[in-house]
């Protein structure tokens, strides 16, 4: 019976075990991301529409006759807020989309480390240990969305003929 709780081999699977979970803190960290990315668009576009009926508003108040029609600077008003804040809300997805790439980068050195410890559990120990730790990439959520398609929970990396 192989030793897997002593040397290399324990350092080498208790690397992948990190890498692993390395990922998937990423993983969640990005699906939030995403999800704050949909929630801050969702009410920029919710500010843009009020933004056009208050223009309709102060539009409709021109119609009147003056002194009436300086009332339209009031929902004027209230639209170049509102378009304000629009543009604080889309500068907040930009901050989030630029996390999200950052995340993403982040993704893919923890992917690599899995790779490299994946391969020296190979290496350094027996096939019986390799069933002690999960060896799979797995798979995002959010990376699956971005390619366009969903993918299995995980993917194996380290082939059975090692």
């Amino acid at each position: 019976m192989a030793n897997c709780d002593e040397g290399e081999c324990a350092q080498a699977l208790a690397r992948a075990v990190e890498a692993r979970n390395r990922i998937l803190s990423i993983c969640s960290e990005l699906d939030q991301i995403r999800k704050d990315q949909s929630a801050h668009r969702a009410l920029a576009m919710l500010l843009v529409a009020a933004a056009v009926m208050m223009l309709a508003a102060a539009l409709a108040l021109l119609t009147l006759p003056w002194p009436f029609n300086l009332l339209a600077a009031i929902p004027a008003a209230v639209a170049a807020g509102l378009l304000i804040a629009f543009g604080v809300q889309m500068g907040i997805v930009a901050s989030l989309q630029q996390a999200a790439i950052d995340a993403v980068q982040r993704l893919g050195a923890a992917r690599a480390e899995l790779d490299a410890a994946v391969a020296t559990v190979m290496d350094e120990c027996d096939a019986e240990c390799w069933a002690l730790v999960d060896l799979d990439q797995p798979a995002c959520d959010a990376e699956a969305e971005a390619e366009g398609k969903r993918t299995s929970d995980t993917t194996r990396v380290a082939s059975a003929g090692r």
